[in-house]
């Protein structure tokens, strides 16, 4: 059996993130952006990761 999709911060329309397991778990993310769009490739992943972090 597989695992189910799991989707987290969902709304009327849609999930701000959904897991998919394929092997390892796959987040996908909706219209995330960073605040600061001056920062690298890293630093706009981090300020993301950050702002829709499940707790």
């Amino acid at each position: 059996m597989t695992d189910p999709v799991i989707r987290r911060r969902t709304g009327k329309r849609m999930s701000q993130v959904v897991e998919v397991p394929a092997g390892a778990t796959m987040p996908y993310f909706a219209g995330q952006i960073s605040a600061d769009r001056t920062l690298d490739l890293e630093g706009q992943t981090r300020d993301i990761l950050a702002k829709v972090a499940v707790k």
